[in-house]
This record gives C-alpha cells, sequence and structure tokens, in this order.
C-alpha cells in the first residue's frame, strides 16, 4: 500500500483525504474555461451564455430536472460555471459540486452559498460525501471525457453515496449508429492524433452501451440508456434499488 493510500485510510472515518499536487494540475481545457470565464465576467455577460453560443442549447433539463424533487440532496460531478446547476440550485436542500479544477472549486466557494459543498476530487473518489445520504447524482457534458476507469469508479461512488431508491443520470458517447461512426471518424481526420511520433488522444472518450450496462448491474443498478437528440451522446439513468 503506498503512503497516500494509508494516510486516506487513516482519514476515511474523518471524511477526509490527502490530494497529490499533481491530481489537481491544470488540463488541457482548464486554460481555454478559465479565460472564458474572466472574459465573460469582465464584459457582463453569463459565461453560461458564452458556452451555449459555442457549443449549442441541448434540451438536456428533460433528463435529469423532473427527478430532482423539493429538498433533495444532490450530487454533481463536473459543474463548470454552473449551466446544468444553476435551475435545480433553489429546489435542493444542499448539493454536493465535485470537480477536480482548483479554479471551478474555487468559483464556487466564492459564492459562500450555506447549500454548496465544494468537493475536489480527481480520482473518481469522495470521501467527504457520507454514504447513501444523496437523492440525486449527475453530470452532464462530463462523462464524454473521461477513460472507462473514471467512469466505472464515478459509478461505485454513485452506488455509495446514493440512498436506496435514488437515481443518476450520466450523458456519454457511444459509438452506436452510422452517424457517431462517421463523427469519430471526422475526429480523428480532423485531430491530427497520428502527425507525432506517437498516437495522442481526442478530447472525447466513447464507451459501449453494453459494457457500461454490465458494470452498472454487476453493481446493483438498474441501468436505462437512451440515444439524445444530438446523437453523439447517449444518457443513462442509474437506479440504486
Amino acid at each position: 500500500m503506498s503512503l497516500k493510500r494509508l494516510v486516506n485510510a487513516l482519514l476515511a472515518p474523518l471524511h477526509a483525504e490527502v490530494v497529490r499536487k499533481e491530481d489537481t494540475k491544470e488540463k488541457p481545457w482548464d486554460h481555454t474555461f478559465k479565460e472564458g470565464v474572466k472574459a465573460a465576467r469582465k464584459s457582463g455577460e453569463d459565461p453560461n451564455e458564452a458556452v451555449r453560443a459555442a457549443w449549442g442549447d441541448p434540451d438536456w433539463l428533460r433528463y435529469y430536472e423532473p427527478l430532482v424533487k423539493e429538498g433533495d440532496v444532490v450530487c454533481e460531478v463536473g459543474p463548470g460555471a454552473g449551466r446544468w446547476t444553476q435551475p435545480i440550485l433553489d429546489r435542493v436542500s444542499k448539493i454536493y459540486l465535485v470537480d477536480y479544477s482548483a479554479y471551478v472549486c474555487q468559483l464556487w466557494r466564492e459564492k459562500k452559498d450555506p447549500r454548496i459543498e465544494v468537493v475536489p476530487c480527481a480520482n473518481a473518489r469522495m470521501p467527504t460525501i457520507p454514504d447513501a445520504s444523496v437523492d440525486f447524482f449527475m453530470s452532464l457534458d462530463v462523462f464524454v471525457h473521461l477513460e472507462l476507469e473514471d467512469f466505472y469508479g464515478y459509478m461505485q461512488e454513485a452506488w455509495r453515496v446514493l440512498k436506496p431508491g435514488g437515481k443518476a443520470v450520466i450523458d456519454y458517447m457511444s459509438i452506436q449508429n452510422d452517424y457517431t461512426v462517421q463523427y469519430f471518424k471526422d475526429e480523428l481526420e480532423s485531430s491530427g492524433i497520428y502527425s507525432g511520433t506517437e498516437t495522442e488522444r481526442l478530447v472525447f472518450r466513447f464507451h459501449d452501451t453494453a459494457t457500461l450496462q454490465r458494470l452498472a448491474e454487476d453493481l446493483g443498478f438498474q441501468f436505462e440508456s437512451e440515444i439524445d437528440t444530438w446523437p453523439t451522446h447517449a444518457f443513462c439513468t442509474l437506479t440504486k434499488p
């Protein structure tokens, strides 16, 4: 066992953990996000409006908003500037906002909202969130960038923190029709990942629905999935019996 794991095992009963400096270092898109938020603030614009203008405005509220009830405790992984957080914020009694980015965490701490608890996390582990304490777990436009190991790690944590009857809604990218096959090929063509001495990696990660279902059901979840009207995206709903 590494020293970090040993120390975290000792800290677990206190719902605390040690995070290495390397775990929180900026990733390639962090600088773009940070500068975008700063520019929006300077111009008086809502940063989320800038995101909508750049990336579009898919109708994803329908996947999660009806599942959040008045007074619920919610956990969101990857809140960014709050594009998907704001529509439900007035409805929750508490919300855990989980992110690896020190900048995102600071954005939410600055709000000084007693309902918000910021959870820095770079390893798909959230020891500060108690077992069976969350009504609803959500993550939108985040798992499309995660490797399967992280995807599964967060599914494990969702199972741990959700109350019986709780649900999780997660979107992901899956190659499951002609459109997504072509999208994947276009991404490879435009990214130039084969132009160097080693193969680079795409920004997006594509996951097989059958694999995700097998892993979710192995944890004990009931699994449902559907392709979104943005056909590169699919949404899965995990229910803890």
